[in-house]
């Protein structure tokens, strides 16, 4: 496959972290909105997610942050060739923060290789200031998620 300026936006390789941006032509000539890939190895976080909301995240450590507006996306997350629809929280922190939830999987993916799709932003960042009110939040994001994927 010929790659051009067009179909190709964006491209940073280092040391197992890759970021690029691919234009959907080049995976369903059919449409022609620019989707965002991401993929990174999953790096221990510090575990927040998981031990105060129950919702277990896998943190891709960037070399450089994406052209993304901070929020929370539906995306899809391929692993071991395996898809999976997930939820992204991308923002909240310094430097910002890319965490992806696995919606039904259960096991250890530190030091693994992720492929992240960006589909559809659900929602924006808010803090609630407390626990019970965020993973309120959290969850509902999660239920917006599932909703984009029932309906594709």
């Amino acid at each position: 496959m010929k790659l051009s300026s067009l179909s190709l936006r964006f491209c940073v390789a280092t040391e197992g972290k890759i970021l690029y941006v691919l234009s959907n032509d080049m995976l369903d000539p059919s449409n022609s909105e620019p989707q965002l890939v991401v993929i990174g190895k999953v790096s221990t976080g510090e575990g927040v997610a998981s031990s105060d909301y129950g919702i277990p995240t896998a943190n891709l450590d960037l070399e450089k942050e994406p052209s993304l507006d901070f929020g929370v996306y539906a995306v899809c997350v391929k692993h071991k060739d395996r898809s999976y629809a997930g939820a992204l929280c991308y923002g909240a922190g310094e430097p910002a923060k890319f965490e992806v939830h696995l919606l039904d999987f259960r096991g250890d993916l530190n030091g693994d290789e992720l492929s992240v799709e960006i589909l559809e932003k659900v929602s924006e960042l808010v803090d609630f200031g407390s626990k019970e009110r965020m993973r309120h939040k959290i969850l509902h994001d999660i239920q917006l998620v599932r909703q984009v994927f029932a309906g594709r």
